[in-house]
């Protein structure tokens, strides 16, 4: 056996260039991991233990709030009222059918079965089986993964299909100023906090954007900053949630062992300068009927040469997803330019417009390089994406 280990090196170097590169990634993650003390808890290891804290938390702080059976009978009457109709118009706006559907298809069982469809991980075509595979994969060629998660509209305001359902809960009347018991609102997400449980307990890393996203809600209805996170007429995000997501996605990157900021710093590479424009909802992922909606995006405008593709595609940092995170690209203001900003990293963006789910992974499987040079993968999803399909087949990556 160990005459043989030359020659299937040599054969692996001739048709896989990349593959020293791989090696030697390996070997170094392995003297590593083989110079710490038994039981020693590793960088990773300790980020999957505070992400479980939070979400632990977090899920209280769901489950108390309440009211899922309130949001789902509200949600099958729209479906049942829905006719065909890809919109539905609510208190402010309309919201698509899509994320109706979605929430009730991954909150409740599938016919004959009888967890949530998000919690039955043994579901042929499960997102859940892809997403673990992937992150194993990565790692095993000393690659980080970071699954970012974010919630659709109707889990962030309720209210659209339930007038009331969560208002301010200041109590008024009480002699001693005494606040209501109830718990504040948290998202409709509960289902789905537990299937980011399943993921981190495999040892996927997670960043759960919905408490962020819900503590604006929380701030009342008083407060305009809480219709600012998606558009009135369309099913995409505004670009105070491309912000909001693309910093706290950097500050997540940030805490991994290879982290150093990256050559491209504001003032000097770029500058970030504040638009103000009309957002007109038309085409695809738009409502019917719209109406033009002011809205704000710091533009990221290159203070010298644009990055070039091929430049980008050099970065450590490979990025994921969907029309979400090209969204509002045409103001340089999507949620790639927005963590180049944060990063200081150009970002190797992997978006195509429609089947992501597999798309993304094929794509990386075509170049062929083994990934050399990358430092972490971050797939960015809304919820609404996560549906069991065929698409969801586990990709290696490395063959």
């Amino acid at each position: 056996m160990r005459r043989s280990l030359p020659l299937l090196a040599s054969l692996a170097c001739a048709a896989l260039p990349f593959a020293h590169a791989a090696a030697a990634a390996q070997a170094a993650a392995a003297q590593a991991a083989a110079a710490l003390p038994p039981g020693t808890p590793t960088p990773r290891a300790e980020r999957l233990a505070a992400d479980r804290a939070r979400l632990a938390a977090d899920l209280a702080a769901v489950e108390a709030f309440g009211h899922d059976d309130a949001f789902g009978a509200a949600l099958q009457e729209v479906r049942a009222q829905a006719n065909g109709e890809k919109w539905w118009p609510v208190a402010d706006g309309k919201v698509s059918l899509v994320t109706v559907e979605h929430w009730l298809d991954w909150n409740r069982p599938a016919a004959g079965r009888t967890l949530p469809t998000a919690l039955d991980l043994e579901l042929p075509g499960h997102p859940f089986t892809a997403l673990r595979d992937l992150s194993d994969q990565l790692h095993a060629h000393g690659i980080e993964f970071l699954y970012v998660s974010f919630p659709t509209r109707l889990q962030l305001e309720p209210a659209l299909v339930v007038p009331g359902l969560a208002t301010p809960r200041a109590a008024g009347g009480a002699a001693d100023g005494a606040i209501e018991a109830t718990p504040l609102f948290r998202g409709m997400v509960a289902a789905h906090t537990r299937f980011l449980q399943a993921l981190n307990e495999a040892g996927v890393e997670v960043l759960d954007l919905a408490p962020e996203f819900a503590a604006l809600h929380d701030a009342g209805e008083d407060d305009p900053r809480r219709r600012f996170l998606y558009h009135r007429f369309n099913m995409h995000w505004t670009p105070r949630a491309i912000e909001l997501a693309a910093q706290r996605t950097a500050e997540r990157v940030a805490q991994m062992e290879w982290w150093k900021p990256g050559p491209y710093q504001e003032g000097k590479a770029f500058a970030v300068r504040r638009r103000v424009f009309e957002f007109m909802a038309e085409g695809n992922g738009h409502a019917p009927g719209a109406t033009p909606e002011p809205i704000a995006v710091n533009s990221i405008a290159p203070l010298g040469a644009p990055l070039q593709k091929e430049a980008k595609q050099r970065g450590p940092i490979v990025l994921l997803g969907d029309s979400f995170a090209d969204f509002h690209k045409e103001y340089s203001g999507a949620f790639h330019d927005q963590l180049f900003r944060f990063t200081g990293w150009p970002i190797d963006a992997i978006v195509p417009a429609g089947g992501a789910e597999l798309q993304c992974r094929e794509k990386l499987r075509r170049r062929g390089d083994g990934l050399a040079g990358k430092k972490v993968v971050i797939w960015l999803m809304q919820e609404a994406a996560l549906v069991v399909s065929p698409q969801w087949k586990p990709v290696a990556l490395f063959e």
